[in-house]
Formats: C-alpha cells, structure tokens, sequence
C-alpha cells in the first residue's frame, strides 16, 4: 500500500525562488550548478575542502562565496537516484573510503557508478530535502550540527533534525 501527498506552496519571497522543487525526475538542468545550503547553518554551504583534486577529499561548510567548488551537477544515475558531480573537480560525492557507518565522512571521488555514490531525495514542506546514500539509507548532515565554517559534513541515521537538511539551489 502506498499513501501519495501532494504539497503546494505560493513563493513570496524573492530569495526562496531559485530552490529547487522536485516535481519529476527530469527537474535538474545537467549543466547547471547547484548549492547544497545546509537549513541549520543557512549561511553556509556545501564546499569542496580546500579545492582538492584527488580522490577522498572531504566536503565542509564554508561561507557562500559562489566559486565552482561549491557546485554540483545533479544527474539521473537511473530511473530513482542521482549523483552529484563537483563542477571545480569533476568528482562525484561520495563516502569516504565507501565506508557504510555512520560517521563515514562525505567525501569527492572519481565516478565510478557505485551505490555509495548514488543519492535520493525526501522532501520537506518548507522546501529543504533530505539526501539519502543509496546503499546505506543514511542521510548527509553537518556533524553536530556545527555551524562553523569547515565543520565537516558526514553521514548518519536519519533523526529529523535541521543539520540533515538541505536546500538545493541554483
């Protein structure tokens, strides 16, 4: 059995119009950049530790400075999942060293067609979404809900709190 919600919203406000709202598969521009901005720490968002360019390099917050390191691509991976392709590296996010605990840390590695590199969304009434691995159903959060600048971001069983929750914007 299955239960369908539907969920509309009238956007007043002139900052929230470039948040993306999922109503298909086929939703994300393949060539456009998007931000992960975390809802706790909503002056910061998702950035690529350092500018690394090797495998396993680690995802932070960091202030908005609107660089390409702090922009993915988001692709269809299947019919179900995405992946998130870093626009400065080319990576895609990732768990480091494909480690299925909780506490692995998010990490950008070189695609390879993996589950752990494979992403779904849960949506929340107030635009933000929750992103879940593929193979391990945990969710990306920043740890501890940290607000700080290079607070690093990892993954955890789902709880409902803020700092597991994002707002993808363009």
């Amino acid at each position: 059995d299955y239960t369908v919600f539907y969920s509309f919203e009238k956007v007043t406000d002139e900052s929230q119009k470039n948040r993306v709202n999922i109503v298909n598969n086929d939703v994300f521009d393949p060539v456009v950049g998007y931000q992960l901005r975390n809802v706790y720490a909503d002056d910061k968002v998702a950035d690529v530790l350092n500018g690394g360019m090797v495998n396993n390099t680690h995802i932070v917050l960091n202030s908005d400075k609107d660089i390409d390191s702090q922009k993915f691509r988001i692709k269809k991976a299947n019919d179900y999942y995405f992946t998130f392709t870093n626009i400065y590296n080319n990576f895609n996010l990732d768990l480091l060293n494909k480690n299925d605990g909780n506490g692995s840390n998010i990490v950008t590695s070189a695609p390879d067609g993996s589950q752990t590199q494979q992403w779904a969304f849960v949506r929340y009434c107030d635009g933000s979404w929750v992103i879940r691995n593929v193979k391990t159903k945990r969710v990306i959060e920043v740890y501890n809900s940290n607000n700080s600048i290079l607070a690093p971001l990892g993954q955890w069983d789902f709880s409902n709190a803020k700092n597991q929750r994002w707002f993808i914007e363009k």
